[in-house]
This record gives structure tokens, C-alpha cells and sequence, in this order.
């Protein structure tokens, strides 16, 4: 799992992606 060792701006970076996919599968 690469994901267990992301850098702390990737992860920011994925978070943020993950939020907009959330927030267009709510819309």
C-alpha cells in the first residue's frame, strides 16, 4: 500500500481530491 507512505502534501493533495469526488457524488 504506497498510500501508507505518502508525503504529507500528497496526502493533503489526495484528501482534497477525495473531498470533490465526495462533494460530486452527493450533488
Amino acid at each position: 500500500d504506497s498510500q501508507k507512505y505518502l508525503s504529507p502534501p500528497e496526502r493533503k493533495k489526495l484528501a482534497k481530491e477525495l473531498q470533490l469526488s465526495e462533494r460530486q457524488v452527493k450533488t
